[in-house]
């Protein structure tokens, strides 16, 4: 059995408001970035099209000036590891789903979000290749929850949301037309971002209203 005591309308609310504090915050932070990407060291700001989003949580950017965006990029992140937290924490009990799914999805969502806000620090690859993995096991079980919950549309985009954030891995990993991952990175992010604020939004009844 699951657990299917109904948290309060205020907790429900947490990751619309911890979303929106991310884009403010990284935002304030691309604003502050002084310059420099891995393509040309001398452009000035942050390049939407050049530079990656974790450059913003960087203590130095690029172009070697000191970063004084890092710290809206770092609270930014840890919105956002907390608003994706919360989001699958509930998921289990809206949806039905087993107590093995539950504890899956909770506990690997967790852990990607700890590795998300980890990535500020001095070791960036072995952070983001542990937010990889937990990330692959959320999404993953999360659309076994939402198929078998028949939330179809849910099911669907998450599932487009599963195929960009393994497409960046592969990019990443194997070094293929990574020209393109800074703006297919941002891309990923902002849907990422959206499809976890849609289920959120779903948290209102018994189940999840399709």
């Amino acid at each position: 059995m699951t657990d299917k005591r109904r948290p309060g309308s205020i907790f429900k609310m947490l990751p619309a408001l911890f979303i929106a504090l991310f884009f403010g915050l990284s935002l304030v932070a691309a604003m502050l970035y002084p310059g420099g990407s891995q393509k040309d060291l001398t452009t000035s700001g942050f390049g939407w099209h050049e530079n990656y989003w974790c450059e913003l949580l960087n203590p130095e950017a690029m172009n070697g000036k000191p970063n004084p965006g890092m710290p809206f990029g770092v609270i930014g992140m840890f919105c956002l590891g907390s608003a994706m937290s919360i989001s699958f924490y509930l998921l289990p009990v809206y949806c039905p789903t087993t107590a093995g799914q539950q504890a899956i999805v909770r506990i690997s969502s967790m852990l990607a979000s700890f590795f998300a806000c980890m990535l500020f620090t001095g070791y960036h690859h072995p952070m983001l290749l542990g937010f990889s993995i937990f990330t692959f096991v959320t999404i993953l079980t999360a659309l076994i929850i939402l198929a078998e919950g028949k939330q179809f549309r849910s099911f669907c985009s998450g599932l487009v949301v599963f195929l960009m954030v393994q497409i960046n891995n592969v990019i990443y990993y194997l070094n293929w037309h990574k020209e393109i991952l800074p703006s297919f990175q941002k891309a990923t992010i902002i849907l990422v971002v959206l499809w976890v604020l849609s289920l959120s939004l779903k948290f209102r009844g018994p189940t999840c209203p399709d």
